[in-house]
């Protein structure tokens, strides 16, 4: 995690907030039926919380950082680091939220945050109504009680492996500048365009392997997620994931040209075959979104965090200028957005570099200097058989230039 941008706080601006970090806790492998219900009986329909509890650890000489964590846009932490009495956050089963993390390594510094999570639930190991669990510890069977040893089984799995006290995940996490060099990784890309319909395959199919049981659960996390939806499909022995346009997706070109996401799979068990909630697998996705039927430019480039110094490499492509028009050229332009004494922010535009070309796909090389987060766009001039030059204009890219 990177200190604050004051470049990028600058482009927010007066209306829009200031870059934070936004994590997210998940509770979507937890079937509400494993779970004690608020209300037992026929017409049970809420299930029990499950409760994320947190402890920060100390440092070497006993001090707890600090740091704490807002839902939304409330103006009160719900969980802080340093207080011992608000540790907890809860999701219902099948539940997804984003919380807002802030931390405070102090101006210009480094820390190291070291975070114990333990998931703590009602254990639903009793199948008959009227009984109340007591606190947070999972039940027994009662003695006496008809029972199907299959079920109770499964459910003292999900005690052992998910409610005990001993099982904590511990996560660290380093906020400050960054000087580690960032290792490469594999992903996936595909293409959406604007006004696709529900359903619609963003890019090929992904395969799996290792799969011996049904029910893989799969999750596309990371902003923008609603506008799109895992779905996985089997074919005898094999078995993959493709992602699709989801109900209700609104992609916007001008608005937003891509989205950076994360799939993850599950099978719900560990090697032992006991409950595990751990996510076994997960591949970055990157959807660019492109506009349907016009003619247009969309950037793309290896790294959205170089070094300064750093040469950095945009590829453009377009499909060409309009019918009875030729392509002339592209130009690589950079907005930044400075404050003036009242607070108003100011669009600065530069020309990077120009490439006079009648293809298809120019590339564009430059560093800069300094650090902080720029946007960039590519200009495509083409000229008609009759008129004036036109322009089509790609979206606004940011990048990030790093120490």
């Amino acid at each position: 995690l990177k200190q604050d941008d004051p470049i990028a706080e600058a482009e927010a601006g007066d209306d829009e907030d200031e870059p934070e970090l936004v994590l997210g806790l998940s509770a979507g492998l937890f079937k509400e039926e494993d779970w004690y219900r608020e209300t037992l009986g026929d017409d049970a329909t809420d299930p029990k919380p499950l409760q994320y509890e947190f402890e920060a650890v100390r440092d070497p000489e006993g001090n707890v950082i600090p740091f704490v964590v807002f839902e939304n846009d409330a103006n009160l932490p719900i969980w802080d680091s340093r207080d011992a009495d608000t540790n907890s956050i809860e999701l219902d089963p099948g539940e997804y939220k984003h919380y807002n993390w802030v931390f405070f390594p102090g101006a210009g510094q480094s820390r190291t945050y070291v975070l114990e999570v333990h998931m703590k639930g009602h254990v639903r190991t009793e199948p008959e109504a009227g009984i109340t669990p007591d606190g947070w510890q999972p039940l027994t069977w009662p003695q006496g009680t008809p029972y199907d040893p299959a079920n109770v089984i499964e459910m003292e799995r999900i005690a052992r492996t998910v409610t005990s006290e001993l099982v904590k995940q511990q996560y660290t996490i380093h906020v400050g500048p960054l000087h580690l060099n960032e290792q490469p990784q594999f992903g996936m890309y595909g293409v959406a365009y604007e006004g696709a319909a529900p359903g619609t395959e963003v890019g090929s199919h992904i395969s799996l392997y290792g799969v011996d049981r049904d029910g893989l659960a799969y999750t596309l996390e990371g902003d923008g997620n609603e506008h799109f939806r895992a779905a996985g499909q089997a074919f005898g022995s094999w078995t993959s994931v493709k992602i699709v346009v989801a109900e209700g997706a609104k992609l916007r070109y001008r608005e937003r040209p891509y989205y950076d996401l994360l799939l993850t799979v599950s099978d719900g068990h560990d090697h032992e075959d006991g409950v595990d909630t751990a996510i076994d697998d997960t591949i970055p996705v990157r959807i660019q979104v492109l506009p349907h039927g016009s003619p247009y430019v969309y950037l793309q480039f290896p790294n959205q965090y170089p070094r300064i110094g750093e040469s950095m490499e945009i590829n453009a492509s377009s499909n060409g200028a309009p019918s009875g028009a030729a392509v002339t050229g592209y130009t690589l332009r950079e907005r930044t957005v400075t404050l003036q004494d009242d607070g108003t922010p100011v669009e600065n535009w530069e020309t990077v570099s120009h490439v006079a070309t009648s293809g298809l796909s120019p590339r564009f090389h430059f560093t800069r200097e300094e650090p902080g987060t720029r946007s960039y766009e590519v200009v495509m001039t083409y000229q008609p058989s009759v008129g004036d030059p036109g322009t089509v204009k790609s979206a606004l890219y940011p990048i990030t230039w790093r120490r």
